[in-house]
Parts: C-alpha cells; sequence; structure tokens
C-alpha cells in the first residue's frame, strides 16, 4: 500500500490547522463524552477570563503585579490561571441541568463553536504567542473583519447545541 499520498497530503496542511482540528477534535469528543454544559462553560469561560485579563493592569493591587511580570510565557501562565478559576465559575452558574452525553450533531457543533471561541480569544492575548505563534492564514480567517460573524456564529451553535 502506498501511503505517500497521504503523506504529502499532511505535508502540505500548514501546521496551524492541524492544530485547530486536534483542538476540534477534543471538544468534540469532550463534548460527546461530558455533555454540552461544559462545553458551553468552557466556551463562556473563555471571554470571562479574557475581559478579566483586559481589566487586570487597571487593577488596585494586581495592576502592578501584572505589569512586573515580564516573561510572555508567566503571563500566558496567568492567563490560563485566569481561564480555569472562570471555567470553575461558569461551571458553577450553569450547572449541569443538561444531559451527560450529548449526540453527535450538537457535540459537532459545541466543539466547533468552542473552538472558534478560543482561537479568537487566543489571537487577542499577546502572551499566548509564547506557547504557540498561529500563521497568517490563521490570523487573517480569525481578525477584526470576521471575528464577530465567528462569534455569532460560535453562539448560534452552543444554543443549538444546549436544546
Amino acid at each position: 500500500m502506498n501511503v505517500a499520498p497521504i503523506a504529502d497530503l499532511f505535508s502540505s496542511v500548514p501546521m496551524d490547522w492541524i492544530i485547530v482540528a486536534v483542538i476540534a477534535i477534543a471538544a468534540v469528543l469532550f463534548t460527546l463524552q461530558g455533555g454540552t454544559s461544559r462545553t458551553i462553560a468552557g466556551a463562556i469561560a473563555l471571554l470571562v477570563a479574557f475581559s478579566a485579563l483586559g481589566a487586570i493592569p487597571g487593577a488596585l493591587v494586581l495592576g502592578n503585579f501584572y505589569e512586573q511580570i515580564g516573561s510572555p510565557l508567566v503571563q500566558a501562565v496567568f492567563s490560563l490561571a485566569a481561564f480555569v478559576l472562570a471555567y470553575v465559575l461558569m461551571r458553577r452558574i450553569i450547572g449541569s441541568s443538561m444531559r451527560s452525553g450529548a449526540f453527535p450533531l450538537p457535540a459537532l457543533l459545541a466543539g466547533l463553536g468552542f473552538t472558534a471561541i478560543l482561537l479568537i480569544v487566543w489571537l487577542q492575548i499577546p502572551a499566548l504567542d509564547s506557547i504557540w505563534v498561529f500563521g497568517e492564514q490563521a490570523r487573517a480567517v480569525f481578525s477584526d473583519p470576521y471575528r464577530l460573524w465567528w462569534l455569532i456564529g460560535s453562539f448560534a451553535a452552543l444554543a443549538y447545541s444546549r436544546r
């Protein structure tokens, strides 16, 4: 069996899109296993954490601490900690009233919606570039002219997946 055409196909795909596909597949599997409430809480937590991170520089006590952090990697860890905290809070707010598993179509839509929101938030936080820098193609797809439409589509997908 000649696998060269398959290898050529994957070698021509930019690494950014492979990473996006892996994130989307993981989100779909996560949703299939645990239900849509966790994925919806994660999507909302991404936006809450992003908003909170934007407010930190002007915050009493934390503002000075955050500005003194020079390493982008430490700021990225700080961003991850903000997401984890927001996720825990969103899970408590949303609860688990939705079914524990999800059907394939709602799980697919929830996973794709979460992935799009994750990419939008990722591209807005410069410190996350210390973990992975998305290329120009991914940045163009999720850039300012399209960001609103990605968010609207993602939240519509998440709303549908909740039914």
